[in-house]
């Protein structure tokens, strides 16, 4: 036959086989292709989908690990062996310990729930895996959130339960960045949240039991659709697709079924499900629907913890053991209570779960049985107590078209350099996917001393403008940033509204804040003033010096922004007068003016405190009692002073003559009185006598005018000096109390002398 020929008839053979089949025989070939829809979905539905590949793997530290239990380990998935890689990067910084992780279904974002109630946001680089912060994160989620949360399908919402609250969140499907859902926190009891595959239903669980809530789908809001059911539920939750059965690890398996129209929840016959097998942590369903795998942590089988499968019934929802569950860890021991992570990557050939003393155990799935063969004979640490698988958006035929960096122009407003920005980067395919490109990149500065670039990250390193470019694959894309200086909004002196005691001095800080939330201290650059200098003065570098008492405000200024603080001085002691003569007293030449007086402290001194006198009356002296005293507490101290003056040297020596006077004159009488026999020898004698007397009583004379002397200054406990008499006036004694490092306290006594 020719080659002509041969094509022709080639060309006939298909019509010419149908027609050589039998009626009978073409009936059975019809029924056949109408089953094959329904066959062809059950094959599906044991096989899996491929048309996504799981690409990545991300745990969160044990709060026993090392390094800190406050970041996240990134795994890149081997999509023919499902071995794992650690992401370039990796591990990745978060707001607190790790509790949980949840992918957004898009594959673009992750968000990390932290101790605390702490809700970090991440893009994830679609070729790399990097992590990248969103700007804004991380977001306040009540104070105990450590529930897995829980994003509905279409990617629109995420949930947190933090207990007696249940907070609620839309995402942005650009960024990945959160804002509040109005009315949330929601009060209601959750410590777990799922949300069934339609989207439309959140299942809340308190311990008690499990309720449905109805999601409104424009705004996020929950509206209760039905009553707690008792036995419902756990802590950890999973739908199976059809959206029919509602799973829960707890001792055994929880299993309820679910209501897609109305939200209503019933407990499966028999549920909790295979108890026998003990207690689970942590569970997931395959993409399929046909198979669910749970980590047990009771360490069942008597050596360590294991991984459980189980055939789904699509019917009852009931469970059966996949033929050689339990499946093994990497490692015969291990921790036997916080095994709790268990994820099945998109595409269903694989499954992760982690151990908590080891990390990540990887297996793969036989898409018919549903059984598990380890991926890899060991883990890939650290040590992690949960973890998520994270989808790839990106097909491994599209090839990238374009980069954007978002945002386009950015501006670093900073008073101290080295603040940062984080621009991410986007890809656009050619198959119209898109994906977050941050890490995979290749980024530079145009500027460097203006700024410095790494994965996006811009660091601040000068003033002025540079141009940001990230590169893959030949294409590039460019972004401006511009660092300047913030505007002054405030100025804080530091300390406020204070208290110095008179003669002591105090430093003053000035802090600038600026419109960036940054703040630096300008204590050297203000302007210094203050509003009375008679109370206080103050330097140019904000030191102040008190003078007088009373209350002064301090100012600083710099670029017509001005901060102020009050400063009062007051005595650290006072001194009064307490006597019965008060301040003053009437003494004769020679006598004593006597003063009692208080000193009280003020409550917040203590310290020595010594006594001095001054400006005395002339020839006299000052004595005070105690000389020094130490106070605290503001206990008051009595102290005596006396003012002693001095006496009159005339009068003293008219006393003296007046005794020689009257020896003198009554010598004569003394003869008289002699006997007569022997008077004459008694006159001789008594002139001798009197001889002696007149030259004595010349001799106490002194011959001339004696000097009357001057007062002095007391010390402690007295002073000055009694050489002559006080003469008569009015005099103003000064009495001063001091301490160290603190103004002297004065009183003024007046003393008149007569």
């Amino acid at each position: 036959m020719k080659g002509t020929e041969m094509n022709a008839a080639m060309r006939e053979r298909p019509s010419l086989v149908v027609h050589a089949f039998p009626s009978y025989q073409l009936s059975f070939l019809l029924a056949l292709f109408l089953l094959l829809p329904g066959m062809s979905s059950t094959l599906a539905r044991a096989q899996g989908s491929s048309s996504r590949t799981g690409a990545f793997v991300y745990t969160g530290n044990t709060p026993w690990g090392s390094p800190s239990n406050a970041l996240v380990n990134g795994y890149v998935i081997n999509g023919t062996s499902g071995t794992l890689t650690k992401v370039a990067g990796s591990p990745f910084a978060t707001s607190g310990q790790v509790l949980a992780i949840v992918a957004h279904p898009s594959g673009k974002f992750a968000y990390v729930m932290s101790g605390g109630g702490s809700l970090s946001a991440f893009t994830v680089d679609s070729l790399g895996g990097t992590l990248t912060p969103v700007s804004g994160s991380p977001y306040a989620a009540g104070t105990q959130s450590g529930s897995v949360p829980a994003i509905d399908p279409a990617g629109k919402f995420l949930y947190v339960a933090g207990g007696s609250s249940l907070y609620a969140f839309a995402i942005d499907a650009s960024t990945g960045a959160l804002s509040v859902v109005a009315g949330s926190p929601f009060s209601l009891n959750a410590s777990a949240v799922a949300i069934d595959p339609s989207g439309k239903y959140l299942v809340a669980w308190s311990g008690s039991g499990a309720s449905s809530y109805a999601i409104n789908a424009t705004t996020g809001a929950l509206t209760a659709a039905g009553t707690v059911v008792a036995g419902c539920g756990a802590s950890h939750m999973a739908f199976e697709p059809s959206g029919h059965f509602l799973y829960g690890a707890v001792g055994g398996i929880s299993a309820c079924s679910f209501d897609s129209s109305s939200g209503a929840l019933a407990l499966v016959t028999g549920s909790p499900l295979v108890s026998s097998d003990g207690g689970f942590t942590g569970l997931a369903v395959h993409p399929s629907g046909a198979f669910l795998y749970a980590s047990n942590g009771s360490c069942a089988n008597g050596t360590g913890p294991t991984l459980y499968g189980y055939i789904i019934d699509p019917a009852s929802g009931s469970l059966t053991a996949i033929g050689s569950s339990p499946f093994s860890f990497p490692s015969p021991t291990g921790n036997c209570t916080y095994d709790e992570g268990v994820s099945v990557e998109a595409s269903g050939n694989f499954v992760y779960a982690v151990e908590a003393n080891s990390g990540v155990a990887a297996y793969k799935v036989n898409q018919s049985t549903g059984a598990l063969t380890l991926a890899s004979s060991a883990f890939a640490g650290p040590a992690a107590l949960t973890l998520t698988t994270v989808p790839n958006p990106i097909s491994s035929s599209a090839t990238l078209t374009g980069l954007q960096i978002v945002p386009a122009s950015a501006q670093i407003r900073t008073s101290t350099l080295g603040k940062q920005y984080q621009f991410t980067l986007t890809g656009t395919f050619s198959d119209g996917s898109t994906g977050f490109l941050t890490g995979s990149a290749t980024w530079t500065s145009s500027n460097p001393s203006v700024a410095t670039v790494a994965a996006g990250l811009a660091t601040s390193t000068g003033y002025g403008t540079t141009t940001i470019t990230a590169s893959l694959d030949g294409v590039s894309a460019t972004a401006s940033l511009t660092v300047g200086t913030p505007a002054l909004a405030s100025i804080a002196i530091t300390p406020q509204t204070v208290s110095i005691y008179q003669g002591t001095a105090i430093q003053l800080k000035a802090t600038g804040e600026y419109a960036d939330g940054s703040s630096v201290d300008l204590t050297s650059t203000v302007t210094w003033t203050s509003s009375d200098s008679t109370i206080a003065t103050v330097s140019a570098a904000g030191l102040v010096q008190s003078v007088g008492l009373g209350t002064a405000t301090i100012s600083a200024t710099a670029q017509v922004v001005t901060g102020t603080t009050s400063l009062t001085v007051v005595r650290p002691f006072a001194l009064g007068a307490t006597g019965t003569n008060g301040t003053a007293a009437t003494v004769s030449s020679g006598g004593a003016a006597n003063f009692g007086l208080a000193l009280a402290p003020d409550p917040s001194f203590t310290g020595l405190v010594t006594f001095a006198c001054a400006n005395l009356p002339p020839n006299s002296t000052c004595t005070v009692n105690p000389p020094t005293t130490n106070v605290a507490n503001g206990t008051p101290v009595s102290i005596a002073v006396s003012i002693q003056t001095g006496q009159s040297a005339t009068a003293q020596l008219h006393k003296e003559r007046k005794g020689w006077e009257l020896a003198l004159a009554s010598l004569p009488l003394f003869v008289l009185l002699i006997p007569i026999k022997v008077r004459e020898r008694a006159r001789r004698l008594a002139a001798v006598m009197l001889v002696l007397m007149i030259g004595l009583t010349c001799v106490s004379c002194g011959g001339g005018t004696g000097s009357t002397g001057t007062g002095g200054t007391g010390g402690s406990g007295g002073g000055g000096t009694s050489s002559g008499a006080t003469p008569s006036g009015t005099y103003k004694v000064v009495v001063a109390a001091t301490s160290a490092g603190k103004a002297p306290q004065n009183i003024q006594l007046t003393v008149t002398v007569q």
